[in-house]
């Protein structure tokens, strides 16, 4: 009887610590997925801007050509 109370209590404390460490993990992906794509946000807003000021460019050597 004793030792079926100490292997409960021992799986129980094994399930509680691994609930909790998956749940750490769970959220550690859910932060690295968000930053991610605040990071992918932030390159595209970057290239676009990019992209204008070279079309910008091109336009303004056209005119002068003309």
């Amino acid at each position: 009887l004793i030792a079926t109370a100490t292997g409960l209590v021992i799986a129980l404390t094994c399930l509680l610590a691994y609930n909790y460490l998956t749940s750490q993990v769970k959220q550690f992906i859910s932060d690295l997925e968000l930053a991610g794509s605040r990071l992918l946000e932030i390159r595209m807003a970057v290239w676009r801007e990019k992209q204008t000021q070279d079309f910008s460019q091109i336009s303004q050597k056209k005119n002068v050509q003309l």
